[in-house]
């Protein structure tokens, strides 16, 4: 099953970027949440899961308060980290991110 059948939410998402700009680690990431919600949409989950952009997510729930459409970017990470590992994904790959 993919992302964008669990998250029909996904959908919702017109890219405003309120998501990336409210995101306090946003800078970090290889894929920005705006971004990765599109890849998602164009069932590019594999690139997703390959990503370092959930690894570093702080599921703070910053893009989730302020996406005008309620799109679960929070719960989404999750399940995209829950994913990784189930599939042997997640290499540690974020362990290089420098300590603020």
């Amino acid at each position: 099953m993919t992302f964008k059948e669990v998250f029909p939410e996904l959908f919702k998402c017109y890219q405003c970027l309120s998501c990336t700009l409210g995101c306090p680690l946003a800078e970090e990431m290889d894929l920005k949440p705006h971004k990765l919600v599109n890849m998602l949409i164009l069932g590019k989950d594999k690139e997703v899961l390959n990503s370092l952009t959930p690894w570093i997510c702080a599921s703070c729930e910053s893009c989730q308060v302020r996406c005008p459409n309620g799109v679960p970017l929070s719960e989404l990470m999750d399940q995209i980290r829950q994913k990784g590992i189930k599939e042997r994904i997640y290499k540690g790959k974020a362990s290089a991110l420098p300590l603020v």
